[in-house]
């Protein structure tokens, strides 16, 4: 039997057991609750700023198209018809598309009228429901109690009235909470923005503001008057007649009084301080602009200003306009006229060999990837090249890159290696020749200048002025197979600078030789070093039949070595350079980033290679070498 002791003590762990089960059973209920309500006012944050941002730029472009019609309207009234339009409207489109001109972002007032559209547009369907039933349930409220208190009409009219009003405040507050998104947007998504959304209509505007005819309105030149006056008064000008005089000069033109022209050119004031501290005598005239996705064009037609002139000042202009030179261009389109294209956004971080694909194109190769898109090299125009890299730049990945290429257009490739064959020793695996010794160069170096001589013989003895006329034809006509020869050389300097005169001169010369002769032989030359001094890269007529010069950071008297000036120094950062090469001969000079494939995975990559199919080509000694006589090198062009 229980003893009361025993009741007790039960009754007391049933209570406390159904206590613990109620709260749990509370709080199961509560965490759903609490779900349920997460989940409905929850809203995936990327698809809100997309959403956001997406109503701000249509409200931006809607004001832009409204202050476009009505300038296209006033520009269609006759002239007793204007005044019909609020200055202060035309003074809003004036200003609106004239600050397009310097701010090139979506441009729209974050009012209560943009909260609501954001408010209405962005929430879920299911919270914009939920307002509205809320809305209702407040308004019955309002008016049943309000009916109790003073007999206020009990009406569908009212309750309809109630709830729009508080929809229409749940709708700004919510829209209000948006506007940090606009905020946090940075200038160059902004731009982006702008030129993908709002550039054609802008065009349009402002071309449409430019008009004669326009500018004869009385409104219209009050505008920009007053458009005038706020601009100097930011600049510290308070005058309304220092502004006439400086800033709003009339011209008369078809005995009409009309305003001179304003720039479309965001950095004209940089470019006319420009010409005028480093061309005094120069007539300035404000340089036509255009923009691209990477890039923006700033024509120059000043008379007496070549182009190398610009070219030699590129430091001072990077320096004034705080961005990096694309390309200066010479005779744009015609003679005279100069077009200076700056970069107007970053290079990718990294680039893979599946963002560059071999080339359709056969003559040419990838070098890598710049602002604008893919950097080509033309072997075939361009026959020889050279790459310098100091330690960690990428140059091994850059020259992997340019084989990786070489090897899928059925070229002869040819490695010297100076690195104790550490650089070139896998592609022996697949039957390449590997020359490792600096000894063995001069009887190589030899072998390829007979084998140059015998490629000239030949296509003399058969009509060819070149070997592209031979490639031509050479299967119709059944001619002998002759490979084009790419010859990789790691390290030149070991040989250019050798100690041993029998290496150092024999090396030499038969270099310059195939420099200067060997592309109408189909025989190409890729020489590489770390040690960019005159001593290592060789003699001048070396470095002057090189068209193709590569590198990626140098010291200044490096870069003025290879390229004649600093851009080695300058263009590219002297940390995290790593991938980051310039060239010249390829038609920019802009900064670009080589195709990244590390030493593991390339050496994966070239398993997959089939053998040589040239491992049996004999080098100036193949079956034309018996039939041609021996020549002297000068004899052979």
């Amino acid at each position: 039997m229980f003893s009361k002791q025993h009741i007790r003590e039960f009754t007391k762990k049933s209570i406390s057991l159904s206590g613990l089960f109620f709260q749990r059973l509370q709080s199961i209920q509560l965490v759903r609750v609490q779900r349920f309500v997460m989940w409905f006012y929850q809203d995936d944050q990327e698809r809100v700023n997309k959403k956001t941002i997406q109503v701000w730029v249509e409200s931006a472009r809607n004001d832009l198209i409204r202050a476009y019609n009505l300038l296209a309207d006033l520009s269609n009234q006759a002239w007793y018809e204007n005044g019909k339009v609020p200055q202060v409207t035309i003074n809003w489109a004036v200003q609106l598309i004239s600050r397009y001109e310097s701010v090139k972002w979506p441009q729209t007032s974050m009012n209560f009228r943009l909260a609501f559209r954001l408010g209405l547009r962005v929430p879920t369907i299911r919270l914009r429901f939920f307002w509205l039933l809320v809305g209702d349930a407040v308004a019955m409220v309002s008016v049943v109690s309000l009916h109790w208190l003073i007999d206020f009409p009990l009406h569908w009219i009212p309750i309809s009235i109630i709830n729009a009003l508080y929809f229409f405040i749940l709708c700004i507050r919510g829209g209000y909470k948006l506007f940090p998104i606009i905020r946090a947007i940075n200038r160059t998504s902004a731009e982006y923005l702008f030129q993908t959304n709002l550039g054609e209509v802008h065009f349009q505007a402002a071309h449409l503001l430019k008009d004669k005819y326009l500018r004869k309105v009385a409104q219209v030149k009050i505008a920009l008057h007053e458009l005038r006056l706020q601009q100097k008064q930011a600049e510290g000008y308070n005058r309304y007649d220092e502004v006439l005089r400086d800033e709003v000069e009339l011209i008369q033109s078809n005995s009409h009084f009309v305003l001179e022209p304003v720039s479309d050119n965001p950095l004209d004031a940089i470019w006319r301080r420009f010409i005028e501290q480093n061309f005094s005598k120069a007539s300035y005239s404000s340089p036509e602009y255009r923009t691209e996705s990477a890039t923006e064009w700033h024509i120059f037609r000043i008379e007496g200003i070549p182009a190398n002139e610009y070219a030699k000042r590129e430091a001072v202009i990077e320096s004034l306009v705080r961005k990096r030179v694309y390309k200066i261009h010479a005779n744009y389109k015609e003679v005279g006229v100069t077009a200076i294209e700056l970069i107007t956004t970053t290079l990718p971080a990294l680039v893979t060999y599946n963002e560059t694909p071999i080339p359709n194109e056969w003559r040419k190769i990838i070098l890598g990837k710049d602002v604008k898109g893919n950097v080509y090299w033309d072997f075939i125009a361009q026959p020889h090249a050279m790459v310098v890299g100091i330690t960690n730049s990428g140059k091994s990945v850059t020259i992997n890159n340019i084989i990786r290429q070489m090897k899928e257009k059925n070229i002869l490739m040819y490695f010297v290696d100076f690195k104790n064959g550490l650089e070139f020793f896998p592609f022996r695996s697949k039957g390449y020749t590997v020359i490792e010794d600096a000894e063995h160069f001069p009887d190589f170096s030899a072998a390829l200048v007979q084998e140059m001589s015998n490629r000239a013989e030949f296509l003399k003895q058969n009509g060819f002025k070149n070997f592209e006329g031979y490639e031509a034809v050479r299967d119709q006509r059944g001619l002998p197979m002759l490979p084009r020869i790419v010859c990789f050389i790691d390290e030149v300097a070991t040989v250019m600078g050798h100690s041993d005169m029998s290496i150092q001169k024999p090396s030499i010369h038969h270099t310059e030789l195939l420099l200067q002769k060997a592309r109408a032989s189909g025989i190409h030359m890729l020489l590489s070093t770390q040690r960019p001094d005159a001593k290592s890269i060789g003699s001048t007529g070396i470095r002057d039949n090189i068209a193709v010069k590569m590198s990626s950071y140098l010291s200044t008297q490096a870069s003025m070595l290879i390229y004649g000036d600093d851009r080695a120094n300058r263009k590219i950062p002297d940390q995290g350079y790593a991938g980051m090469f310039i060239a010249s001969g390829i038609g920019t000079d802009a900064a670009f980033r080589v195709p990244f494939m590390d030493d593991a995975e390339f050496l994966e990559y070239l398993e997959t290679w089939p053998r040589n199919q040239f491992s049996a080509y004999q080098l100036g000694k193949s079956l034309l070498a018996s039939k041609v006589p021996n020549m002297s090198y000068n004899d052979i062009f």
